[in-house]
C-alpha cells in the first residue's frame, strides 16, 4: 500500500468531501512523518522534549497539529558552506584593503 493510499484509508468521507482525522495512532504518524514507530515511541518518553500525546485506554494518539509543532523545534536552517566562505573572503579582502589605505 502506497503512502497516498494509507493516508486516504485514514480519511473518512462525508457528502463527497474527505475529512482528515485530527488524531493519529503511532502507525499513521509514522506514515505521515516518515519516521519509524520505534523512533516515535522513544520520543514519547524523551526527558528533554517529549512528543505530546494522549493515552486513551492504552491507545496512544497524537494530534497532528501537536506533532507539527513538536517537530518544528528540530528544524535546522544553515547557510551552505560555500556562501559562508565567500562572505568571509569578501570581508577579509575589504578589511585588508581598508587597512592598506
Amino acid at each position: 500500500m502506497k503512502l497516498d493510499e494509507k493516508t486516504n484509508a485514514a480519511c473518512s468521507s462525508r457528502n463527497g468531501r474527505l475529512i482528515e482525522p485530527n488524531y493519529f495512532d503511532l502507525k499513521m504518524i509514522a506514515v505521515y512523518s516518515s519516521c519509524s514507530v520505534r523512533w516515535l515511541r522513544a520520543r514519547l518518553v524523551d526527558r528533554t522534549h517529549p512528543l505530546p500525546h494522549h493515552r486513551v485506554e492504552g491507545k496512544l494518539l497524537v494530534k497532528k497539529e501537536d506533532f507539527d509543532l513538536w517537530i518544528e523545534a528540530y528544524r535546522v536552517c544553515q547557510q551552505p558552506q560555500k556562501v559562508n566562505r565567500i562572505i568571509e573572503d569578501v570581508l577579509s579582502d575589504l578589511f585588508s584593503a581598508q587597512s592598506r589605505a
